[in-house]
């Protein structure tokens, strides 16, 4: 666990076999993507990949920032996030693991697997506002990983 700026990070995690979808290798690859709220910023440049699930959506929650299908490390933006609760879903395909971190309050490790699932949901409590730094480490360079953040 990880706590700083009066933040507590507590860690959940969704299996959510249902929003996997095979792709056929005939099957046109879309447009890796990175979208972001009013208050957000991004510089990550994805590379076209094939489709793979997308992170957990809270029911409820409004999207800050999200990327989509992206190959290897990247910055995925920044963001100013309010006091409640922030969800920092991600989910990987590939092999092993990328380091998702949101500084200054946080970082986890995201498995990676040949399916894309599970997807991992984060909540983080929030009692001030920041802004975040999300930035996505794969040490392997070429796997396939979607992040979404939400308040």
């Amino acid at each position: 666990m990880h706590q700083a700026a009066g933040a507590v990070l507590a860690f959940m995690t969704a299996w959510s076999l249902s929003s996997c979808t095979e792709t056929s290798p005939q099957a046109a690859a879309p447009h890796p993507s990175v979208s972001q709220g009013s208050t957000s910023t991004t510089t990550a440049t994805p590379r076209t990949t094939t489709s793979m699930p997308t992170p957990q959506q809270v029911d409820g929650a409004r999207e800050l920032l999200a990327a989509s299908n992206i190959v290897g490390s990247g910055v995925v933006g920044r963001v100013k996030v309010t006091r409640g609760t922030l969800w920092v879903s991600a989910v990987c395909r590939g092999t092993g693991s990328i380091d998702l971190s949101y500084e200054p309050l946080g970082r986890f490790e995201v498995p990676c697997t040949p399916a894309g699932i599970p997807h991992t949901l984060n909540q983080v409590e929030m009692y001030q506002s920041h802004e975040l730094d999300v930035v996505v480490t794969d040490d392997a360079g070429d796997n396939i990983w979607s992040v979404l953040l939400q308040e």
